[in-house]
């Protein structure tokens, strides 16, 4: 029995070395004789771009095209200057308005009320607010320098606060103070005024809206800066954030706190438990003051025989003050004699 088992077995175990030698490519000579003498490295066709014999020839890819120079090239047209003919009005002397507008941005009507504006917060502040008014995409000559500007011609007089103002685009609006102020207000805190400003300029469409929006938001950080000048205490948050301080939460009032107490559903029960409470209690008081007391008749006990005495009488006392008169038969005597 084990014999015939061992001859099935390497039966079995040949059949299958048989079908695993067919199954694999074999090697022929001519290439087992170019691989021993050098002449060919298995998968060199890989790693070169030459095409194996009897296959078509690979299609060349064409270069991408190049940008050319037209679209390579910045656009030569250099944004806007302020015309050389109006560098005098705005940068010559220390203007006697305080709104700046030589170009006639701003109509007759519009310059008006947005100087009115500005002389308003010069009547209430010792900061003089100064808006030099220049076009949406203009560009001030390089040979200007603000700084230098503000510094020569806002040392004496007045402080003052000079904003260079596009008109379209308060974005690019530069704040400059005057020596004595710069002396105290750190750069960091500038920014930050001017930042409020130009948000509150943003939330305007109209460009004209949007330089009062900003004006009047300027003069407010002016007033804070001012306080802060003369040491007076600031409340948190005024110079340290982009928006206004956050207003004191109102306090609820009484039907706001009933509404949230009382879940909607429940308005037409409870009015009509209300109700009835009120009308029980009102009932209660009616009846009450309709309450006739009746006092009863009670005997006195004789003294000395006679129905009455000399100088000695009883005191009949009703002191249950909750219960009726009538009811209360108890008596409680007590003798009073004359001393």
């Amino acid at each position: 029995m084990k014999r015939g088992l061992l001859i099935a077995y390497v039966v079995v175990s040949s059949l299958r070395a048989s079908t695993v030698e067919s199954a694999l490519p074999a090697w022929e000579e001519a290439d087992r004789a170019a691989v021993k003498s050098g002449r060919w490295i298995p998968g060199s066709l890989l790693l070169t771009d030459e095409v194996p014999a009897g296959e078509p020839p690979a299609e060349k890819q064409e270069p991408l095209p190049r940008p050319t120079a037209g679209e390579l090239a910045v656009d030569p047209t250099p944004p806007p200057q302020v015309p050389e003919a109006f560098l005098s009005d705005y940068f010559n002397e220390r203007p006697k308005s305080l709104l700046i507008d030589p170009q006639k941005l701003l109509s007759s009507q519009q310059y008006r009320d947005r100087l009115a504006l500005l002389d308003q917060h010069a009547t209430d502040s010792s900061i003089e607010l100064i808006v030099y008014v220049f076009g949406m995409d203009q560009e001030i000559p390089g040979e200007v320098r603000v700084e230098e500007l503000t510094e020569r011609l806002y040392s004496t007089g007045r402080q003052a606060a000079v904003v260079c103002y596009f008109l379209g685009a308060p974005q690019r609006s530069v704040l400059y103070l005057s020596p004595s102020l710069t002396d105290t207000v750190s750069g960091l805190e500038q920014k930050r005024v001017l930042q409020s400003s130009v948000i509150k300029s943003m939330e305007k469409a109209d460009a004209v809206d949007q330089l009062e929006a900003f004006s009047v938001q300027m003069s407010i950080r002016l007033y804070w800066v001012e306080r802060l000048l003369s040491g007076a205490a600031i409340p948190a948050g005024i110079l340290s954030t982009n928006e206004e301080p956050e207003a004191k939460p109102m306090v609820p009032t009484a039907s706001e706190r009933l509404n949230k107490m009382i879940p909607p559903g429940w308005w037409m029960p409870g009015m009509v438990f209300f109700g009835g409470i009120v009308v029980a209690f009102s009932m209660n008081v009616w009846l009450r003051q309709r309450v006739r007391n009746r006092f009863p008749e009670v005997e006195v006990e004789p003294r000395l025989g006679g129905d009455h005495g000399a100088g000695i009488g009883a005191v009949i006392s009703f002191a249950n003050a909750s219960v009726s008169p009538a009811q209360q038969r108890d008596q409680v005597p007590d003798d009073l004699s004359r001393s």
